[in-house]
């Protein structure tokens, strides 16, 4: 039986591209890029740049094995375009934070020679 698509997600889809043409339509890849705001130390709940000296990883990791190459790819997309997305972090105390989404990011950012990473801190449930 071939697959049929809904209607519903198709017809939402045709607007959102549609729209996105419309913004976008010469002007460049920054027309569909969000505005880059600088980032700086703020309280949790928003973005904020941290120092990778900062950053421990968290082990409760699920992914063990982060392929070389992968990595080298994604320094280089971080190197041409910027990190696009935050890793998200929690404070751990004594000024340390641990990853919670984001290891692959931070590990690229690493090694496009990055001294610090754009975070989402949590909000501490305590």
């Amino acid at each position: 039986m071939p697959h049929r698509r809904d209607p519903r997600l198709t017809s939402i889809w045709q607007r959102s591209f549609s729209t996105m043409e419309k913004k976008a339509l010469g002007k460049g890849l920054e027309a569909l890029l969000p505005e880059r705001r600088p980032l700086h130390t703020s309280p949790a709940g928003e973005v904020q740049e941290l120092p990778f000296d900062q950053i421990m990883p968290n082990r409760y990791q699920p992914r063990r094995e982060f392929a070389d190459w992968e990595l080298a790819e994604l320094a280089e997309s971080i190197k041409q375009n910027g990190l696009l997305q935050p890793i998200l972090v929690r404070r751990k105390g004594d000024g340390f934070f641990e990853t919670i989404a984001g290891e692959r990011r931070l590990r690229a950012a690493k090694l496009a020679g990055l001294r610090s990473i754009p975070a989402y801190r949590m909000k501490s449930r305590c």
